[in-house]
């Protein structure tokens, strides 16, 4: 991966000299109070000398394929600058991207009565303080210079593609849920319920037809497919069976 651009601005408290150091970077531009055209600026290490040391500010703005950085240093003393102020949007250098408003704003610190001249990405004369609203600019660097009195500013305006937007979230699809099918549990035949006559007698008499009969056995099995009988053998009473029917504790299963 390429590296970030290690950029090193400097100035000596000493000698009038701008250094810098642009290492990794395939492009650089100055601006502010550079006399170097920024479409030139020299990579690598240099130096510039100042003729006339004025508390101005020094921005150089440098590229490669992956990111971008701005280093500035202005003198610690010196006569002040006359144009006091060169900004675009308010920012210097300014970062934008097609169909964005762009303003220029600048002043000047003192005098009065003479115009500006505007060069670069702009033309014509300027007053010394004032706007100026710039139509779209395509995709790429601009540089906006305005000279008043012999005294240069710029502020580099770097128009960049908008990002493209991310992608859109595919929505998933929900299937509609089969509503299940009850089934209905089959009727069975309903079994009618169960008759069955039972004739207290003695064990000798004679059986009624659809009975079966209880001659006073201890409960269990008949050997007709039913249990019944008594808690006691009451066989002996048998005579008597029908009297104490009203005091019989059955028992039977069926």
């Amino acid at each position: 991966a390429t590296p970030t651009p290690p950029i090193a601005v400097t100035i000596s408290p000493i000698n009038p000299t701008i250094h810098w150091n642009t290492q990794y970077t395939e492009e650089c531009w100055a601006s502010g109070a550079w006399a170097i055209p920024a479409e030139s600026f020299p990579r690598g290490e240099g130096q510039e000398f100042i003729s006339e040391q004025v508390i101005s500010t020094y921005y150089l703005t440098c590229f490669n394929p992956v990111v971008h950085t701005t280093a500035f240093t202005a003198p610690s003393t010196g006569s002040p600058a006359l144009i006091s102020t060169f900004t675009a949007n308010n920012q210097t250098p300014l970062f934008t991207t097609p169909n964005t408003p762009l303003t220029l704003q600048w002043g000047a610190a003192y005098g009065s009565g003479q115009t500006c001249q505007a060069s670069g990405a702009w033309t014509g004369n300027q007053p010394r303080n004032g706007s100026a609203n710039i139509a779209s600019l395509p995709v790429g660097k601009h540089l906006f210079v305005l000279t008043c009195q012999g005294e240069t500013l710029s502020v580099l305006v770097v128009v960049e593609e908008a990002p493209a937007p991310p992608p859109p979230t595919a929505t998933p699809t929900l299937l509609p849920t089969a509503t299940p099918t009850l089934t209905p549990s089959p009727t069975g035949t309903p079994v009618p319920p169960l008759a069955i006559k039972i004739n207290f007698q003695p064990s000798g008499a004679v059986v009624p037809a659809g009975y079966v009969v209880d001659s006073g056995q201890v409960y269990g099995p008949r050997g007709n497919g039913l249990t019944y009988g008594w808690d006691i053998d009451i066989t002996a009473t048998a005579p008597h069976v029908l009297i104490m029917a009203i005091h019989w504790v059955r028992r039977a299963k069926f």
